[in-house]
């Protein structure tokens, strides 16, 4: 007898271990919630009822039919096959010095072809990058004058030009008498300040297809020039100059879906730098618009019109800015709750500014990051970890199961006890692997109760 129930040990802690609480697959960490991805954005079920969302400005997926909604959104990949990139939210073919695109939202085609650029012999790229592709050319200061022209054919959603080095913005003369277009670079002047200047870096000019232009961030100033803009190609922080010494900026992120009842566990937001700041000190200001469903900005009375929460967190002490690189805010957990708590989020408004002029009031005192029409791939990220609030579980239901599991193992181990001890029967082993076998096809039936 004694030697049968020493037998049987192993079999009693297998089941005592399967009458514990199931964990769902879902709770997996880090395990992305396919069903909850977006055009801009990617949910991760992080377990014990946490979600973490990484949202984007700009789009980080893309749709081979954009009219299907039952289609899932796959990641952008800029990958070459051969002359074309096809995992993208188009299709571009390369052909010699002529690109041909297809819009995927819309269907239309069209193509940008270079025809003549002085002087000879400079370099020139396609960049592709997440919602657009850039016909760039590169050049060093000594070879300005510059002038390219090109042959536009189609309906391009959003067709812009634009000259910068690694200081920002420059001031380009363009053109368009029919379907041509006229690129001209004189000199080095400053498209903020209109000032000449050295030029930092090498000069890179292109044109631009674009699926279309976001008016969804957006950079102020709000001291002696009182200037907005939804098509620069810079978020501003900081004082700049006596000019512009009071700027900030904000971003709409789309499709955010917190669920009502939510807490937010942690916030942050990652700004990429467009061009290298060393000088200190320079404040910020994170807040949010107090609203659940915000719209996208329109023009300098709009943005003056918005609530923001009373909840803010300073960013102070900001580090010296490297070029393309990414830089990550302190936690902003309690300016998101106050949203939160109004209810289910469906789109978000963040706000980081120095209107208060807190930074240093010296010359270049200043940052500035990639806004979405600088670069859609380098707009702003935000980054937030919350709790859901879970469905509460029907008692009596719960009692059912646990009462409906003990039952169980307790017939499966007398019945185990009595195949092992029959002369002629399975062997206890055996009995005890059939039985287990048993208990988890039965334990799902009783979870489905």
């Amino acid at each position: 007898m004694a030697k049968r129930i020493v037998r049987l040990l192993p079999v009693v802690a297998i089941l005592v271990m399967l009458l514990q609480p199931t964990i769902p697959v879902s709770a997996a960490d880090s395990l992305e919630v396919l069903s909850l991805r977006t055009e801009t954005g990617k949910t991760y079920n992080l377990g014990g009822g946490q979600r973490s969302l990484v949202v984007s400005a700009g789009a980080v997926h893309y749709k081979d039919d954009y009219s299907d909604p039952s289609e899932q959104w796959k990641d952008i990949d800029l990958t070459w096959e051969g002359n074309r990139i096809t995992k993208a939210p188009y299709e571009l073919t390369l052909d010699g010095k002529k690109i041909t695109i297809r819009d995927k939202k819309s269907g239309e085609i069209s193509s940008i072809e270079l025809l003549t650029s002085e002087p000879a012999g400079l370099k020139w790229e396609i960049v592709p990058e997440y919602t657009r592709v850039s016909f760039r050319h590169i050049l060093s200061p000594d070879k300005l004058p510059f002038e390219a022209t090109f042959r536009i054919v189609g309906k391009i959603p959003f067709l812009s030009t634009r000259a910068f080095d690694d200081e920002g913005e420059l001031e380009l003369e363009t053109s368009i008498v029919g379907d041509i277009l006229t690129e001209k670079l004189t000199e080095v002047k400053d498209k903020a300040t209109r000032v000449v200047r050295p030029a930092k870096g090498e000069i890179k000019v292109d044109p631009t297809w674009q699926v279309t232009a976001s008016t969804d961030d957006c950079t102020r100033n709000t001291v002696t020039t009182n200037f907005f803009s939804t098509t620069y190609s810079a978020l501003y922080l900081g004082y700049s100059s006596p000019s512009y010494p009071s700027r900030g900026s904000a971003a709409r992120f789309l499709n955010v879906a917190i669920p009502a009842g939510s807490t937010i566990v942690s916030a942050a937001l990652i700004l990429t730098a467009r061009g290298s700041h060393t000088a200190t000190v320079v404040k910020s200001r994170i807040r949010a618009e107090l609203n659940l469903t915000p719209v996208t900005f329109v023009d300098v009375a709009d943005f003056d019109a918005r609530t923001w929460t009373t909840e803010f967190i300073n960013w102070d002490a900001i580090p010296a800015w490297t070029n393309d690189v990414e830089y990550t805010s302190p936690d902003f957990k309690d300016v998101l709750q106050e949203v939160a708590n109004l209810g289910a989020i469906t789109h978000l408004v963040i706000l980081w500014d120095d209107f208060e002029q807190r930074s240093d009031q010296v010359n270049s005192h200043y940052r500035n990051s990639h806004s979405y029409n600088s670069d859609p791939a380098k707009a702003p990220k935000l980054v937030i970890t919350y709790t859901v609030l879970e469905e509460p579980t029907d008692p009596g239901v719960s009692l059912l199961q646990s009462l409906l599991r003990v039952i169980m193992a307790g017939v499966i181990l007398v019945g185990v006890t009595r195949i092992g001890s029959r002369k002629g029967g399975l062997p206890l082993f055996a009995a005890a692997v059939v039985g287990i076998i048993a208990f988890v096809i039965i334990d799902i039936l009783i979870q489905t109760l």
